[in-house]
């Protein structure tokens, strides 16, 4: 006759018959597992053990001591001797001072990562950005308004190609400016134009402002990659005088009338001085520091003279009294 094969145990048949578990008093046994909240506990399921080897519950860490360094100020000294009497054995169960342990551990990493926490945020509010650039104004010079014009307190790096060339392999992005603070990087100038316009509010002060600084931005961006020859031999002075001429008479009779003429449309729109009706914003700035280092090899007050409200806000802006204190103190390099 064949043997019935043994049923499979499933989470609708916790019992199972157990003729080789020496228990006198029962043939069935029951597999339980305890679970506290907080801890994690791996249970090997509902499947026939030996009770009395294996047990049926595993517990396991969620974190390493090792994982991280902390360093641990003394005013945690008082909480040591608490930890020291959490971890002794209280209960004569073994497996509930297991799961006591594991929430005390978890416990004491929280409070350990609470520590790490507080000690980033006081190293970075005690910090200051810097950002480092190559000698001259060039693409970084706008984020410095943006310092400028905010009052706030950043470290003005900058350095030779040379040196450049040594760290450029170190760098995140492989490109300046370079914006740092807390041993962290950002690259890519217009990003970080955004993110500090918005940090400093000078982005408008709602959606409409927002968008028409942004769109104002970014069209100012496009003028200055789709003409990027002219507008470089410009601002840094071609020594080849026929191409220098070229690109001087590319600007004031192509490149920027038409860019002028929407700006001043934009100014006019809001009475002016600024393109936003609410203040001075990072599009205004970027408008008077892209044309005041075009204007370092190209005469365009007579351009200017047609664009009254684009020369308010060029005056305006340069006679804030933080910008005029920079331009004053300015490396021309």
């Amino acid at each position: 006759m064949r043997r019935a094969a043994k049923k499979r145990p499933t989470l609708g048949n916790l019992w199972e018959d157990v003729s080789d578990v020496p228990d006198e008093s029962s043939t069935k046994v029951v597999h339980l597992a305890v679970v506290h909240p907080g801890t994690f506990v791996a249970w090997s399921g509902l499947r026939l053990m030996d009770v009395k080897r294996t047990p049926t519950w595993v517990m396991r860490d969620r974190y390493s001591a090792t994982s991280q360094t902390f360093v641990v100020s003394d005013e945690d000294d008082e909480s040591e001797e608490e930890e020291e009497e959490d971890l002794e054995e209280k209960y004569e169960d073994d497996m509930l001072n297991k799961i006591r342990a594991q929430v005390m551990a978890e416990k004491k990493m929280k409070r350990m990562i609470g520590v790490k926490v507080k000690q980033e945020e006081e190293e970075w509010r005690l910090s200051n950005y810097k950002l480092t650039s190559l000698t001259g104004k060039g693409e970084a010079e706008l984020i410095r308004l943006i310092f400028v014009i905010a009052n706030q307190t950043y470290i003005d790096e900058r350095i030779t190609k040379e040196e450049w060339d040594e760290r450029k392999s170190n760098t995140a992005y492989q490109t300046l400016p370079i914006l740092s603070r807390c041993k962290k990087q950002w690259g890519e100038s217009g990003a970080i134009v955004r993110m500090l316009a918005r940090k400093f509010l000078l982005m408008g002060v709602n959606n409409d402002e927002h968008l028409t600084v942004e769109a104002t931005y970014e069209r100012l961006r496009r003028l200055q990659r789709q003409n990027k020859r002219a507008i470089s031999w410009v601002i840094y002075g071609e020594k080849n005088k026929e191409k220098l001429e070229w690109a001087q008479g590319q600007l004031l009779h192509v490149i920027l009338p038409p860019s002028l003429k929407e700006w001043d449309q934009l100014i006019q729109k809001t009475r002016g001085p600024f393109i936003a009706a609410s203040g001075i914003t990072m599009a205004d700035i970027a408008i008077v520091d892209f044309l005041d280092q075009c204007s370092s090899h190209l005469m365009i007050d007579s351009l200017l003279a047609d664009f009254m409200a684009i020369s308010d806000l060029i005056y305006v802006v340069k006679n804030c009294p933080s910008v005029r204190k920079y331009t004053d103190e300015r490396q021309e390099d």
